[in-house]
């Protein structure tokens, strides 16, 4: 049986990386908007749980060229616990975290 609550979502600009300040949730869905800057030849998104010394639960990484990627997380998405902290890395502009 699938498991139905009203999704949220919550936009974090690279310049902002850290507490998404949604307190526990269930990470349904990302979108990730990023640039090409001629840099390293991938991009990292990770989500810990609880702080930037939490657990790992989400480390992504996506290509060096402009576009958006929307991640859609399967099943009941991932659960953090406590407050989920998003570090954007470099050439990561904008993401939107889909959440319950």
């Amino acid at each position: 049986m699938s498991h139905s609550s009203d999704i949220k979502a919550k936009k974090l600009l690279q310049a902002n990386s850290g507490a998404l300040g949604i307190g526990p949730a269930r990470i349904r869905q990302l979108q990730v908007l990023t640039h090409a800057d001629g840099g390293s030849d991938t991009y990292t998104v990770v989500i810990k749980d609880g702080g930037s010394g939490g657990e790992t639960i989400l480390d992504m990484q996506v290509d060096n060229v402009k576009d958006i990627y929307h991640v859609n997380i399967p099943a009941d998405g991932i659960r953090s616990v406590a407050d989920p902290h998003v570090t954007l890395g470099t050439g990561i502009v904008q993401v939107v975290v889909f959440y319950a």
